[in-house]
Order: structure tokens, then C-alpha cells, then sequence
């Protein structure tokens, strides 16, 4: 009867890990994410990647990036309208390397801060930059509530 109990609890904390550990790495689809973000980017211009000749011309423009690292981006900037929103969904390209994109984007989202400091742009300027699985999101919002809204939403995937 021990044993029996034994396995049958065994088994059931297997499959009880096993549920948990994919639910924790499953992302919803690059379009749900965007469906949920959208209403806190209605003061921004989505910068088309459609609109140059290549992927890798607007990863270089923007980004400083390539298709060596990246395979999809989705860029969202406030700074037409002078102000600091700034959303990117990146999807890491198979090869990526991880550290090479956080520096560039690093890099990115300081000058953003910079830009705002001297009065390029205004509004909160804090940003995060969060890697979940093969995504990789760099967000910045000219309002602070609604940043942290998209920083807990974003760090919750």
C-alpha cells in the first residue's frame, strides 16, 4: 500500500512540474501581445518595415541590428510627436546572438533618455528592456503609470 501510494505521488508531482513548466515557457502569439498593447500606443507611428527594401535595412536603420539576430520587429516611437512611448517586439533570429541585441537596444533606449534631456522630447523617460524566451521587448512610456502597466504585463509572459 506504501508503495503503491509512493508511485501514485510520485507521478502525480511529475506531471504536476511538467504542467507548470509549460505554461511558464508558452508566449501568446506576437499578435495577442500587440492586441493587449496597442491602447497604450495611441500617440505613437508605427514604423513599417514594409516600407524599405529589405528586413535587414530597417533592422540597420533602427536598430542597428540585422537578420542574423533578429527575424521579425515591431517598433512603435512616440518621437514624431515628441514625445518618449517607445515600444519594440523582436523576435531573436535562430543563431542570435542574445548579448549583442540587449547592448544595441541598451544603447538605443539611453539615447532615447538623452534625446528627452535636452528637450528633444518630452515625458517620463524610465525604460526597461525584458527578454522572455525568443522575444525580446525594449519599452519606454511618456507616462509613467502606463509604463509600469506595460512593464508588469510584459515581465508577467
Amino acid at each position: 500500500m506504501k508503495k503503491t501510494s509512493g508511485l501514485l505521488l510520485a507521478i502525480f508531482l511529475a506531471l504536476l512540474a511538467v504542467g507548470c513548466a509549460e505554461k511558464k515557457n508558452t508566449l501568446p502569439a506576437g499578435e495577442e501581445i500587440l492586441e493587449h498593447v496597442s491602447p497604450y500606443l495611441e500617440d505613437t507611428v508605427f514604423m513599417d518595415p514594409a516600407t524599405y527594401s529589405s528586413l535587414n535595412d530597417f533592422l540597420n536603420a533602427y536598430l542597428g541590428l540585422s537578420e542574423k539576430e533578429v527575424s521579425e520587429a515591431v517598433l512603435y516611437m512616440g518621437a514624431p510627436h515628441q514625445n518618449t512611448t517607445f515600444f519594440l517586439m523582436l523576435t531573436k533570429a535562430a543563431d542570435a546572438d542574445s548579448g549583442l541585441i540587449l547592448e544595441k537596444l541598451e544603447s538605443i533606449m539611453q539615447d532615447q533618455v538623452h534625446t528627452a534631456e535636452m528637450g528633444y522630447m518630452s515625458g517620463y523617460t524610465k525604460y526597461a528592456i525584458i527578454e522572455k524566451g525568443d522575444k525580446v521587448f525594449a519599452i519606454m512610456h511618456e507616462d509613467p503609470e502606463i509604463f509600469s502597466e506595460l512593464q508588469s504585463y510584459l515581465n508577467s509572459l
